[in-house]
């Protein structure tokens, strides 16, 4: 957010289970749900995408940057505002914890590249055109 560059975007729901004799605990369960589901598509004037797309702008190398067709730079994809600047110092830093984690957890290096492919492709459907058109035999159709 803007307050916090480090907010959580994410929310905790704790379903606690009683006894119906006793009023004893006899359980609980927590699920976790994200708190803003349209982050990606849209931002408040001023906010960021989510970290990660600005960490792999700010520490990937130019191989990676080329291989994920993110060679063109960040204001180039809608989803980041187009943005001609990152605006943390600490994306490139963050991008190489990011990927130390994901190995750490048991990641291989193809699935870490998937992952990171997954992420690109979400920022190239962002630049995605879709018309409206004519057809005559079955109405209005969408064009990319």
């Amino acid at each position: 957010t803007l307050k916090n560059d480090n907010s959580s975007r994410f929310g905790k729901f704790i379903k606690i289970s009683f006894d119906t004799h006793t009023g004893s605990i006899v359980g609980a369960t927590i699920s976790n749900y994200l708190l803003e589901k349209t982050r990606i598509t849209t931002q408040v004037d001023g906010e960021r995408n989510y970290h990660i797309f600005y960490q792999i702008f700010s520490g990937a190398d130019e191989a990676t940057l080329a291989n994920l067709k993110l060679e063109q730079g960040i204001e180039s994809f809608r989803y980041l505002g187009k943005r001609a600047q990152l605006k943390s110092r600490r994306d490139a830093t963050a991008y190489v914890e990011t990927i130390a984690c994901l190995s750490q957890i048991g990641l291989s290096e193809s699935e870490i590249g998937s992952v990171l492919g997954i992420l690109s492709a979400v920022l190239h459907c962002g630049n995605i055109d879709f018309e409206v058109s004519k057809d005559d035999d079955h109405g209005e159709k969408a064009q990319i």
